[in-house]
């Protein structure tokens, strides 16, 4: 089932799950209550905004994890999606999704532009992806 995520880009997330999710929804509820939130450590010098950096995240998920039974893994499917599975290690259930990433719009490369000035300078076109 592929249920639409991003309106304006349409982008979608495809999600799955086994036929029961009795344990891995306490386990769940396990995780949840041993994790704690992460800092937002790092600066985007593009948008200039916060974030937590991958290494913090899966640093603060790794005991939280182990303590619940849960796994975490993602892996590339195709040439745009991200398939992320997390699974419940004592009875197999799991709960998968798959984002799709493909940029909503394709920007052509752009030629180095040579500016008139004195002496004469290449500007290189930034063009943010």
């Amino acid at each position: 089932m592929w249920i639409k995520f991003n309106k304006n880009h349409k982008q979608k997330v495809k999600m799955n799950k086994s036929e029961s999710i009795k344990n891995i929804a306490k386990a769940m509820l396990i995780f949840d209550s041993e994790v704690s939130k992460v800092e937002k450590t790092a600066t985007n010098p593009f948008f200039k905004n916060a974030y937590a950096p991958l290494p913090e995240i899966l640093q603060a998920i790794k005991d939280p994890l182990l303590k619940a039974g849960l796994t975490v893994k993602q892996f590339p499917v195709g040439q745009y999606e991200l398939c992320t599975i997390i699974i419940h290690a004592e009875s197999g259930e799991y709960l998968e999704s798959t984002y799709q990433m493909k940029p909503p719009v394709t920007v052509a490369l752009l030629p180095p532009v040579t500016v008139a000035m004195s002496p004469p300078v290449t500007v290189e076109p930034i063009i943010p992806m």
